[in-house]
């Protein structure tokens, strides 16, 4: 049985819909790309993906394909968020904490 080729370098739902067997319910987005590193000819893929929860943490997302074996991992990053800053990398970050006023 020949496997089946994924497309590895895929990095945004946009570039992933143009292909006919793709769908989706839901934001295909709901999880942004910390990084992704991957090589067609060895048939490898490893991504990072971020998910924030909001005044908690961060759910991140860790996964590797090769050549048809997949494994994947998520595990909860508390007191951080995720950012794309404009121009800059995706940056995970600690929560700012601001001190609130007297009476609020």
């Amino acid at each position: 049985m020949e496997m089946e080729r994924k497309t590895l370098d895929v990095t945004k739902w946009d570039k992933s819909k143009d292909n006919d067997n793709a769908g989706s319910f839901g934001d295909p987005n709901i999880w942004a790309l910390l990084n992704k590193a991957w090589n067609k000819t060895e048939g490898w893929m490893k991504s990072t993906k971020c998910l924030n929860v909001p005044d908690l943490g961060v759910l991140v997302q860790v996964s590797t394909h090769h050549k048809g074996q997949v494994a994947e991992a998520v595990t909860f990053v508390p007191g951080a968020y995720f950012c794309v800053p404009e121009n800059c990398d995706p940056q995970l970050l600690p929560i700012k904490t601001f001190d609130k006023k007297e009476g609020e």
